[in-house]
C-alpha cells in the first residue's frame, strides 16, 4: 500500500532499514464522502548521535484520507511525536509515544 505524500525517513541521506506501516483503523465521513486511515508509522529513532550512533526503534501515528473509496491515500499529517524524556522513577533517558492508531 501506498499513501501519497507520506514523509520518508533517512538515516545520513539513505532509506532507513527499519519502516512503514501497521495498526490501521479506518472510518468513513458519508457526509463528505471521505474514508479516514489512521495508522501507526514505524521507524527508526537516534537516541544519541554518537560516536557511535545510538538507534532505537520508533512508532508515530499519522492521518491519510481517501476520497476515491480506498483505491488511494493521501497523507495529511502526524497525530503525535515521539519524545525523549526521563523516566518518573528511574531518570533514565526513552521515548515517549503512544502505540497504537484507533479512529471512532
Amino acid at each position: 500500500m501506498l499513501i501519497v505524500g507520506n514523509p520518508h525517513s533517512e538515516i545520513n541521506n539513505a532509506p532507513e532499514p527499519f519502516c512503514g506501516y501497521g495498526d490501521p483503523s479506518l472510518e468513513y465521513d458519508a457526509t463528505i464522502g471521505t474514508l479516514w486511515l489512521a495508522y501507526s508509522w514505524l521507524n527508526t529513532q537516534i537516541s544519541d548521535p554518537g560516536p557511535p550512533a545510538v538507534f532505537d526503534l520508533g512508532i508515530r501515528t499519522r492521518l491519510a484520507r481517501s476520497d476515491d473509496n480506498g483505491a488511494s491515500f493521501t497523507f495529511v499529517h502526524s497525530v503525535d511525536d515521539m519524545q525523549m524524556e526521563a523516566h518518573l522513577n528511574t531518570g533514565v533517558m526513552g521515548w515517549s509515544t503512544y502505540e497504537v492508531s484507533t479512529l471512532v
